[in-house]
This record gives structure tokens, sequence and C-alpha cells, in this order.
């Protein structure tokens, strides 16, 4: 399991560093113009995305086919690809929140509850990508799978940028970021469960789908 683990991180920093880039761009993007939602959350959504684009390269390269002479079972092969999504985004949902924080701070409408909100909410938007893509790449493969891998970007996105752009009438700054519409109590606890609970279901499916899979 070390190996695979250390195969996928090294794909990881060979293949995906322009996921990397673009992260940084708009953590410092977010750093000039204020805690927008959107610049906020796709760094999260972005970075969940990259155990997908591993599934790819490794049927490109017949990975899938050759690890089958290797002790290592395919509960194992899911698994890995799981916790490299996790090794990426839990950093990533992190630096989010402080930039997030700090901004709202910036701004002198810092609210400790808005800031737990906003956290448990970027652990959604980050895990909710693999949660739904995955499985259908294990089941389907990656040619095929890859529709559901550009559905659920077009969705995210989408619905994150227009998330973002909800504007409270006489509050110049957008409504996400000063925390005004957002309710507070039990939100920030729903939200985190509700993205592990999901990212678990997605995680026994996909190894049941790939079990089942004739390579």
């Amino acid at each position: 399991m070390k190996g695979l683990l250390l195969k996928d991180l090294y794909m990881s920093e060979k293949y995906c560093r322009v996921f990397l880039l673009i992260v940084v761009v708009f953590f410092g993007m977010s750093l000039m113009s204020g805690p927008g939602f959107f610049l906020l959350a796709y760094p999260c959504i972005l970075m969940g995305l990259i155990p997908a684009s591993l599934i790819s390269y490794d049927e490109r390269e017949k990975w899938d086919v050759y690890s089958g002479t290797l002790p290592c079972s395919r509960r194992q092969l899911v698994s890995c690809k799981y916790l490299v999504g996790l090794i990426g985004e839990l950093p990533v949902i992190c630096i989010t929140t402080v930039l997030y924080a700090l901004g709202l701070f910036r701004m002198g409408a810092f609210d400790p509850r808005a800031v737990l909100v906003m956290a448990a909410a970027f652990l959604l938007l980050g895990l909710i990508g693999p949660a739904a893509t995955l499985p259908f790449m294990f089941r389907f493969g990656a040619e095929k799978g890859r529709i559901a891998y550009f559905a659920v970007i077009i969705l995210l996105c989408g619905g994150s940028a227009a998330f973002g752009s909800i504007q409270v009438s006489g509050v110049g700054e957008n409504a996400l970021a000063t925390g005004i519409v957002m309710p507070q109590t039990g939100v920030s606890l729903f939200l985190a469960v509700l993205a592990v609970l999901f990212y678990a279901v997605s995680w026994r499916l996909s190894i049941v789908f790939y079990k089942k899979r004739e390579l």
C-alpha cells in the first residue's frame, strides 16, 4: 500500500503540477481581491479532481492491467486513489479557510462561526467532486467515466460562481464573503458530516465496482 501511495504521489508531482500552479494563482487573486467565494472554492474543487486524472494516466500506460501481476488487491488500488485525494485536498482546504478568515478580518467582518461554516462548505466542495466521479471511472473506465468528470467540473464551478454572486440589497460586498446570508447554527457540522459520508459511500462503491470490472 505504501508503494502504491508513493507511485501516485510521484505521478501527481509529475503530471499535475499545473493544478498546483492554478491553485497558487487563485490564492493570490483571493489575497488581492478579498474572500470571494468562487476564488476560494475553485482550488478545493480542482484538487479534488486529481485522483480522476491519475486514473486516466494509469489506463493510458496500462497500469490497470500490469497491477494485476503485483501482490496488491483491487481494494488497495481503489483506496490509494481516495487517500491521495485526501492528502492533496485537506491542506488546500485549510489554506483556503485561513484566507477566508483573513479576508473577513481585513473587512472588519470576522466571525468564527462564519469561518467554520465556510470551512465545512469548502470540505464538501472538495470531496463531492471525487466522490461523484471516481465510482463511474472505476466502473466504466477512464474514457467513459470522463463524461462524469466533465459534468462534475461544470456543475461545481457553475454552481460556485452562481452561489458566490448572491448579493444582499444595500450591502456592497458579496453576501457570502461577509457571512450574512448563511445560517450558521448547525450548518458547519451538517456540511462536514455530509461531505465525509458522501466520500465514504463513494469509496465503498468504487471498491465494489472495481472488483467486478473485467480488465
